[in-house]
C-alpha cells in the first residue's frame, strides 16, 4: 500500500512540475545558418566588399575614387532570373565622413 501511495504521489509531482509544452521528442527542426546571407525585398543580397569581382574592386582603386573607402558590406542586386544585375557599394570619404552609394556592373562600369 505504501508503494502504491508513493508511486501515485511521485507521478502527481512529476505532472505538476513538468510544463505542458515540454518536448518529449528530440528537436528535428532544421537549424538556419545565421551567417548565410538572405535577400531583402528589393532582390539585394549582402556580401563582403572583399568578395566583389576583381573588376569592381579595381574600379574603386582608381583615381576617380581616391580618398574614398569601401564600406565592409556591399550588395549584389539580382534580376528575376537570378542573374546579377549590378552591385551596390557604399563609399565613405575618409576626410569628411561623407557617404555615397555607387551602382556598378560586374565589368566595373558605373550604372546610373
Amino acid at each position: 500500500m505504501k508503494k502504491a501511495i508513493y508511486t501515485a504521489l511521485s507521478m502527481f509531482v512529476l505532472m505538476i512540475c513538468t510544463p505542458a509544452n515540454a518536448q518529449t521528442q528530440p528537436d528535428t527542426t532544421r537549424k538556419v545558418n545565421t551567417t548565410q546571407t538572405q535577400r531583402d525585398d528589393q532582390g539585394r543580397q549582402s556580401m563582403k566588399s572583399s568578395e566583389l569581382p576583381k573588376a569592381v574592386q579595381e574600379t574603386f582603386g582608381g583615381s576617380d575614387y581616391s580618398g574614398w573607402k569601401m564600406e565592409e558590406t556591399a550588395y549584389s542586386v539580382r534580376r528575376e532570373d537570378d542573374s546579377i544585375k549590378h552591385y551596390e557599394v557604399t563609399l565613405k570619404k575618409t576626410a569628411t565622413g561623407e557617404t555615397k552609394v555607387v551602382r556598378i556592373d560586374s565589368q566595373g562600369k558605373v550604372v546610373k
